[in-house]
């Protein structure tokens, strides 16, 4: 049990994922994105438009005929890479998924740039699920 505790604790380590004195990308508020589930025709779209762009989007078989896609690759090509930053909150620079707030601001400031990040999601990928 000890083993398997120690391996998730490295792996949300590398992931800005634990409080870590020090580093500035373990200020994390959290994660707030999950990984939409596609209908095959959402997919297809999503699909067609990536590969204009000459892109590949990542994603795994979900139930029924959808397909779950990565949600860091969403925000990353949605114009916001790790360690992006809007005013003193911003995204970690080792996990897409992460907003840091280096500050300890109010979370309504963190919460702001998750939904400047969905909206942009939404209107670049046109996925509302």
């Amino acid at each position: 049990m000890t083993s398997t505790r120690e391996a998730v604790r490295r792996i949300r380590a590398a992931k800005a994922m634990l409080i870590t004195p020090g580093d500035e990308d373990c200020r994390s508020a959290g994660s707030f994105f999950k990984n939409p589930v596609l209908s095959a025709e959402q997919y297809d779209q999503l699909m067609a438009r990536a590969k204009e762009k000459g892109l590949q989007v990542p994603s795994y078989p979900a139930l029924d005929a959808q397909r779950k896609v990565s949600a860091a690759w969403l925000v990353e090509y949605s114009g916001f890479s790790k360690g992006y930053s809007s005013g003193r909150v911003g995204i970690s620079r080792k996990h897409a998924l992460a907003i840091v707030n280096a500050e300890r601001l109010p979370p309504l400031t963190s919460w702001g740039l998750k939904e400047h990040i969905q909206q942009r999601g939404r209107r670049t990928w046109n996925i509302h699920s």
